[in-house]
């Protein structure tokens, strides 16, 4: 086995392990819920506010779905997120000057727009709660 061939092989590999997990997200429903990963919170997964400019997330207990994901946004770029939740919580997105109060079983929908470099946390306090990270770029 040459040089050449030892190197393309895990290339090779790691190329079509992403195809295939690009094809699964592509493959799901079109709802903007599709562009953050549905793996344990502890695994996360960027995706880009560009493929969708629509978030939609639910919580259940201590459950978010989909798994909170840090999201890459453009500076200028705005993203609408909507949540709902089975329990009231205040909800807060840092960097963004957002709180809202959710009350069980209703959503709360609103736009945020990058305006600043920077990594914020959009989170559920009572119980905390990440909901998404944004990177804004």
């Amino acid at each position: 086995m040459t040089k050449s061939t030892r190197l393309r092989t895990p290339l090779t590999v790691a190329l079509c392990l992403t195809a295939a997990v690009l094809l699964a997200s592509c493959s799901q429903s079109g709802s903007a819920a599709s562009t953050a990963p549905s793996a344990s919170p502890s695994t996360s997964r960027s995706a880009s506010a560009s493929e969708s400019s629509r978030i939609d997330i639910s919580v259940k207990g201590k459950q978010v779905m989909p798994t909170p994901a840090l999201v890459n946004l453009a500076l200028g770029q705005s993203l609408t997120i909507t949540v709902i939740s089975d329990h009231d919580a205040p909800l807060h997105a840092h960097g963004f000057n957002i709180e809202e109060n959710i009350k069980a079983g209703h959503r709360v929908t609103f736009t945020i727009k990058g305006a600043q470099p920077g990594v914020y946390e959009i989170e559920l306090h009572s119980p905390e709660l990440r909901l998404l990270q944004v990177a804004v770029r």
